[in-house]
Order: C-alpha cells, then structure tokens, then sequence
C-alpha cells in the first residue's frame, strides 16, 4: 500500500513519559465530577434531514435537541448540544469539530440510531468561550494558549474536554436508555457501541483523547492535524498551524510542549477501528502531518486519500492556483466518499 509511507514522516523525539504524562490527564479527567446540565428539548432535524437514510429496524421518528453544559479539568464548564433520536437510541457518538468552533449540530455520519453528543472545546465559538483564550477569524491563536506547559496546553486540556464529553454521554445514555422503553436493543450487547467523530482539529484533539480512553468502538478521522508537530512547525501553512510555526520561531522551546501534543505520537496507542481520510494536498494541515498520523494507527485503518483538504476542491483548476498545494494534485476530482452505512458497518466489523 503507497499509502503507507505517503510523505509522512513519523516522530522520533516522543517524551519518555508520554505515556505516564497522558495516564494522568485521564485519570484527571475521567475523576471529574461533570455536573452537566442539559436544557429544554425541542425539535431537531439535521440539514440533510437525518445523520443518514434510516435503517428498516429504525424508525424515522426525528429528532430532538437541547443545549448542554458540563465541567471539565480545572472547573472549566464546556458548552455543546445533545440530540437524540425520538425513537430511541442504541449507540453514542462523540462529535469534535474545527477550529471554527460549532454553531450547531451537524454530523452526517453518524448512524440513525445514535445519541450524539457535540462538546465545543474551551475557548472555541460559539458555546464554551474563555476569556484570554482565542482571539480573531476562527481563534486560531487557541493553539499557543497555555503553551509554556504541557499541563496548561489548549490542545491537551481541549482534548480532555472530549473525554469528558464521553463520561457525560455514557452518563445521559444510561439515565435516558438503561433501563427505559425507548431503548433500542443492540444486537451486538447490552453496552452502547460508541464512536467519535472529528475532523482537522477535532480529529487531532481526538486521536490524542482515543489513545487514553478505552471506552470507544471506533472513530472516523477527517485531514487530522497536530501530526508530527517537530515537521509540522517547519512547514509553513495557513490557519492555526501558521500561528504554531510563527510562535515556535521565535520561541524554539516550544517544541517540548508540542511533542507532547502530537497525534502521530498519540495514534500509535489507538487500537480501535478508523476510517480516515488524510488528504494529497491541503493549504491548512500540511500532508504529511495528515499521513503520519493515519499510519500510526495501530488498529484496523480505512485510509479514503482526499485529492484536498480544506477547502472547496472540486474541479481543481491547477492554472488557478500554481503557488498553493493544490497543484500537488493537478485537476483532479476529489474521490467519491464511502456512504456512511459502509463507514458504519466497517467500525462495527472491520476488514483489513
């Protein structure tokens, strides 16, 4: 498989206590008393009108929505929403997001069936905002808040909100589902199967969160960032990565925070089943970044390689663009993408 050594450089200056260091952020974390709060239901359909075409053993009843707030390390109280489908539920998804933050729920993959649950990480639009943390277009300055310290790092503490996020889910399954008619039984076992969901950001402070919780099934990983973070910050870059890299040039230490965030590190710990989608070229999140975190997964990988990441590229037009990374790639087409019933069922019951 070409994919296997596409441009990605794996890292070779992993702290000797990673491990210990990311043991005690779980321990941390998952000790959090969360007090979430969930607000009123209403109403909810997603854009596309469901997370996907609804199962025959499913019933196409909707969906409701309502705000959620829990605590996270530090006190820190974390903003996002729940949505539940009305007929019952028989798994959990976890949903990351960007470095845009979230407005709304909004993830097309997730099966029918699904509870999810959409934490904004601290500091981001538009639920979890932070004084001092994140500032301008996209808060792109959050990936150096806190980076004298491991401890005190944005990405890491923004990681443990996701799995936080988790405890609270598992928690609001059992209280809605455990014991109550609208439960749905899994064919599989009593206990929910349970994915997460991010992209870019998401994907990045996600893989780092995989490799300490044991409580996922699967994840579906989209153009992750912090990979490699000692190759990343040499690459220059749009967005928060060109925000790292400025920082990091002028403050070379910084790197010794960063190792400690580094997906392509984390990733070697995740064992569960992944569908990931590292894309050829991306002006935002550098290839081989991307790729180095793909192939250090250390379980069942579908690897779905995008023509380009962020960014609108369909019908790339290579003369339009002979100064950006989307040349890498020509006039290529982006691939179709696998439906999410094929995503699903490869989590569920991988094949390598």
């Amino acid at each position: 498989d070409e994919l296997d050594s596409c441009c990605a450089p794996f890292p070779n200056d992993e702290p000797r206590d990673f491990d210990l260091f990311w043991s005690q952020i779980r321990s941390e974390a998952r000790a959090v008393d969360p007090d979430s709060v969930v607000g009123e239901w209403r109403p909810w359909r997603y854009r596309s009108g469901s997370p996907t075409a609804p199962r025959r053993d499913v019933k196409d009843g909707g969906y409701e929505v309502a705000e959620l707030s829990y605590l996270s390390l530090g006190r820190m109280r974390i903003g996002g929403w729940v949505v539940r489908p009305i007929d019952g539920a028989d798994q959990i998804a976890v949903c990351g997001h960007g470095y845009g933050g979230r407005s709304e729920p909004a993830c097309d993959e997730a099966a029918p069936s699904a509870m999810c649950v959409y934490p904004v990480a601290r500091g981001l639009p538009d639920a979890s905002p932070v004084p001092g943390i994140g500032r301008g277009s996209g808060q792109l300055d959050h990936v150096i808040w806190g980076i004298e310290s491991p401890e005190t790092y944005a990405v890491v503490l923004s990681a443990a909100d996701f799995l936080v996020a988790t405890t609270v889910a598992h928690h609001l399954f059992t209280t809605w589902y455990g014991s109550s008619e609208n439960r749905i039984e899994n064919r599989e076992g009593s206990s929910p199967h349970t994915i997460y969901h991010g992209g870019s950001f998401g994907a990045g402070a996600g893989v780092l969160m995989l490799s300490i919780d044991d409580r996922f099934d699967g994840a579906i990983l989209d153009v992750p960032t912090f990979g490699n973070q000692a190759e990343r910050v040499t690459q220059e870059c749009l967005g928060s990565g060109q925000v790292a890299r400025e920082y990091w040039l002028a403050h070379p230490s910084a790197l010794e925070t960063l190792r400690y965030a580094d997906a392509a590190s984390a990733a070697k710990r995740v064992t569960v089943p992944v569908f990931a989608t590292p894309a050829l070229a991306d002006a935002v999140v550098p290839p081989p970044g991307q790729f180095a975190v793909v192939n250090s997964l250390a379980g069942p990988v579908w690897r779905h390689a995008l023509a380009g990441g962020h960014g609108e590229w369909t019908d790339l037009d290579s003369a339009k663009c002979s100064d950006d990374p989307s040349t890498w790639v020509s006039a290529l087409s982006q691939p179709a993408r696998p439906t999410p019933f094929q995503i699903n069922e490869f989590l569920k019951r991988p094949t390598t």
